[in-house]
């Protein structure tokens, strides 16, 4: 695919299968079509199940880096949030259900035929919040549900752990990361078919898809600017691209996500190059603030953010922010926060911030829309603390060997989820990204997992006395160049 910044082998070198088509290709006629009859609601449900079917079973047959680039493609269909489904028990499993259970079945049988190498501490401390939500799940108020999100949070680390399990050479480390320039694609599929069908948030001249669309964009965003810096600067039009469509989403944080990220993309590079990305952002700004839809979901009149006041008492309570439009949050948070405070160290139980809200008589949504709030509700200051944890170390880990590693596919790689964990830490403010839908954190830890293989991938390929780190000194000139 000629998409720029893929990871392509040697000449002559081919996958070790050597498929007699292209795979990139194959995942894209499987799941476009997937895409765009999710998006619509039409066409036989068997046909938007299809990709994921033939990943997963590709991926029992041994073909590994298929089932992650098959999967990974049709990732964004999530996003329809279709209708159609399975009822079981009196509960309707959509789309992404089915999804999230055979995915959760094959890299389980996958995991169990080899284990993963190299884990890095962050996916490992992340098990640790992992296992506090688990015993939360004992005292959920609704197992069902506690099981369901613990699902949900499980399995982008199970996916993670496929990856360094199974992944090893350059040729399969591109074909991954193949995979998110093809689930973009299919992804805005998606949502130009909801679009069609009038699923969309506001129309296009409101919005496209949905602006919870902007959050699964972020991964692609932070690969976008990291292989802008380390390998060609043409993907700094991507990153307009992507930004674009953020805005056409309305999704104001994922926006203002996105205008901040090449400050830290481009921290340490030549001042040319800083100036050439900061003004990509300041025309996606400026774009975004002539888009009077866009401009309007901030509110009306003069923006003003000094005040942070509760007006009303008891259930009718809420926050506000200056003349910010909060869009319902600021009732949420109050409510949420109150309830949690009232088991403050263990929380309520997995899954008990959905059930609170929903049996709330005004409740505008299911969940807290903070995730750091949603994680104290549901497994109290214990929780908060060990995801805390976790970004912090993502963050230090990352960024520490994007500084000193020497090898340029592993800098790109370990900005890149730098990049993403700061993105989703913000994102995180104001949305459920864990909670949302899998595929949000999975195309995240994916990232995490490819940037330790080719790591070691780097370190193997190294000629005998090479040296695989710069010193923090040389590292830092190194990242000036």
């Amino acid at each position: 695919m000629s998409v720029p910044g893929t990871d392509r082998p040697p000449r002559g070198q081919a996958l070790p299968s050597a498929p007699s088509y292209n795979p990139v290709l194959l995942a894209l006629g499987l799941g476009a079509p997937a895409g765009a009859l999710a998006g619509l609601g039409a066409g036989p449900f068997a046909l938007v199940g299809i990709p994921v079917v033939v990943g997963c079973v590709l991926g029992l047959l041994g073909e590994v880096p298929l089932f992650l680039l098959i999967t990974m493609t049709v990732s964004g269909v999530g996003f329809s949030w279709a209708d159609a489904g399975l009822s079981i028990a009196g509960r309707n499993i959509n789309v992404s259900g089915l999804h999230w259970g055979l995915l959760a079945i094959t890299a389980g049988i996958l995991l169990l035929r080899k284990r993963p190498v190299g884990v890095p501490r962050p996916l490992l401390l992340y098990g640790v919040y992992l296992a506090v939500a688990a015993v939360a799940v004992l005292y959920s108020p609704d197992l069902f549900e506690g099981f369901k999100q613990l699902l949900l949070m499980t399995l982008p680390l199970l996916i993670a752990l496929v990856v360094l399990a199974y992944i090893r050479t350059p040729a399969e480390i591109g074909l991954v990361l193949d995979a998110y320039w093809v689930a973009l694609l299919v992804a805005v599929a998606t949502a130009v078919g909801m679009w069609v069908a009038g699923e969309a948030s506001e129309g296009l001249g409101g919005g496209v898809g949905t602006r919870t669309f902007a959050i699964f964009l972020l991964p692609m965003m932070a690969l976008a600017l990291a292989s802008a810096r380390h390998r060609s600067g043409g993907f700094a039009w991507v990153t307009l691209g992507i930004a674009g469509v953020a805005v056409a989403t309305l999704s104001r944080t994922a926006v203002l996500v996105m205008l901040v990220l090449p400050l830290f993309a481009t921290r340490g590079t030549r001042p040319l190059a800083r100036v050439a990305m900061l003004g990509l952002a300041a025309v996606v700004a400026l774009a975004a603030l002539n888009f009077g839809a866009f401009r309007e979901r901030f509110g009306e009149g003069r923006l003003r953010v000094s005040q942070v006041e509760v007006h009303g008492e008891g259930a009718d309570a809420t926050i506000t922010v200056g003349s910010v439009n909060l869009s319902g949050r600021g009732w949420i948070w109050l409510q949420v926060g109150r309830h949690a405070l009232e088991r403050p160290f263990f929380g309520h139980g997995t899954g008990s911030s959905t059930v609170y809200l929903e049996a709330l008589p005004r409740s505008p949504a299911s969940h807290p829309h903070n995730e750091y709030l949603r994680v104290f509700h549901d497994q109290g200051a214990l929780g908060l603390l060990a995801i805390l944890v976790f970004g912090a170390a993502a963050l230090l880990h990352f960024g520490r060997l994007h500084h000193r590693v020497a090898d340029r596919r592993t800098k790109r790689l370990a900005l890149a989820s730098y990049l993403a964990t700061l993105a989703y830490g913000a994102m995180a403010v104001t949305d459920n990204p864990l909670v949302y839908a899998t595929f949000f954190t999975q195309n995240v830890f994916v990232l995490y997992a490819l940037t330790e293989v080719a790591r070691t991938t780097a370190a193997e390929e190294r000629p005998t006395g090479a040296v695989d780190e710069l010193p923090a000194r040389a590292g830092a000139g190194h990242q000036r160049a």
